[in-house]
């Protein structure tokens, strides 16, 4: 039976360190996570969104904070507020502006505001009010010192936040682990970035016996229907679905053991029933062969008896014939005999004469005496 194997996600190492709100190695930074996001009530011109976005991406991605969060929980916005706009009298016209720009890093979650920066006024002219803004933007300085300085300040309070806060986290995370919501509790468990080390070090903790709780009542869950599956039918189609069932409890559950032996008893009681199958299919086999080898016989006997009974017949039919033949031979001998001695008498009365009457023709008689004259 194919087992199948569900790996445990990765759980970051232990720290024993007292609380600090001061940041790691580059690392550790690089754990945190901030999402670009440009709101729809930036005061930001449809079509210039994407340049304003892209900007917040090389900002995040410049101080090391890009990363595949799981929540966009902490993120990095701006704001823009059109300070001067002017329309050139030239042909083709064009549109000149002047736009200040706000950055801020916050929770999105709670709504709490981090840090905030105002980016140095940048112009930009283009054929409309959207390629004015595009162009605006372009000229936003991801590497500028107030810049820099406001995504270590916005890193700091993150760092705040968590060691501060961690207590209540993990009891969000019991709370949604009590009702039944392990993945949402262990995705805000594993959102505690490393850098934060005795709040990483709780969170990783608190993961771990949320994710034991999960896989342990999962596994109850399958063993439970293996065994109903192998007691509803204990033929080859219970065992396979009991199977299917027991090779989806993760090894690490505490039911893993009871699905094993579940899984050595379908074995064992399958292999007996193979085994049973093959003495029958055995069996049925010599039986076959056995009157198999009686027809065969009696088909000899009942030619060999017929055989017999045409010998015997043909025998019957000889002697049959002979004693016919035998009987003719006497009867023919007889009649021969009689005849003969007729034949005889009357040879010898018709040659002497004797019984020839007088004057009665006799001419054999007559022939004889003749030879006398």
């Amino acid at each position: 039976m194919r087992r199948l194997f569900v790996t445990l996600i990765g759980l970051g190492s232990l720290f024993c360190a007292s609380a600090q709100n001061t940041l790691g190695s580059t690392d550790d930074i690089g754990r945190i996570a901030l999402t670009p996001i440009v709101h729809d009530a930036a005061n930001v011109p449809p079509r210039a969104h994407s340049m304003l976005s892209n900007k917040l991406k090389q900002i995040v991605t410049r101080n090391g904070l890009g990363s595949m969060a799981t929540e966009p929980r902490f993120v990095i916005t701006a704001s823009s507020q059109l300070m001067a706009k002017e329309v050139t009298a030239t042909t083709p016209s064009f549109t000149v502006v002047e736009v200040a720009t706000t950055l801020y890093i916050g929770d999105a979650v709670t709504g709490q505001l981090f840090s905030s920066c105002d980016c140095d006024l940048s112009k930009g002219m283009g054929k409309s009010l959207d390629a004015a803004y595009v162009e605006a933007y372009k000229r936003i300085n991801p590497a500028a010192e107030q810049i820099k300085q406001f995504v270590e300040e916005g890193k700091n309070k993150i760092v705040e936040y968590y060691n501060s806060q961690i207590d209540f986290l993990i009891a969000e995370a019991d709370a949604l682990a009590k009702s039944q919501n392990f993945d949402g509790a262990m995705m805000l468990l594993a959102s505690v970035p490393s850098v934060c080390k005795e709040a990483h070090a709780k969170a990783m903790a608190r993961l771990g016996e949320v994710y034991q709780v999960k896989i342990d009542q999962e596994g109850a869950v399958l063993y439970n229907q293996a065994v109903a599956a192998w007691k509803t039918s204990k033929s080859e189609e219970g065992a396979l679905e009991a199977c299917k069932l027991l090779a989806q409890i993760n090894p690490q559950s505490s039911y893993a053991e009871k699905g094993n032996a579940l899984v050595a008893e379908i074995e064992t009681h399958y292999a007996t029933l193979v085994a049973e199958q093959k003495a029958l299919q055995e069996e049925e086999r010599r039986r076959k062969q056995e009157q198999e080898e009686r027809e065969w016989q009696f088909k000899q006997q009942q030619y060999a008896d017929k055989v017999a009974a045409e010998q015997e017949a043909r025998q019957l039919n000889h002697e049959l014939a002979m004693k016919q033949s035998d009987a003719a031979s006497v009867a023919t001998q007889m009649a021969l005999k009689e005849v003969k001695e007729m034949t005889n008498k009357t040879f010898a009365s018709q040659v002497a004469g004797s019984t020839v009457s007088k004057g009665a023709s006799n001419t054999l008689a007559n022939k004889i005496a003749s030879w006398f004259k």
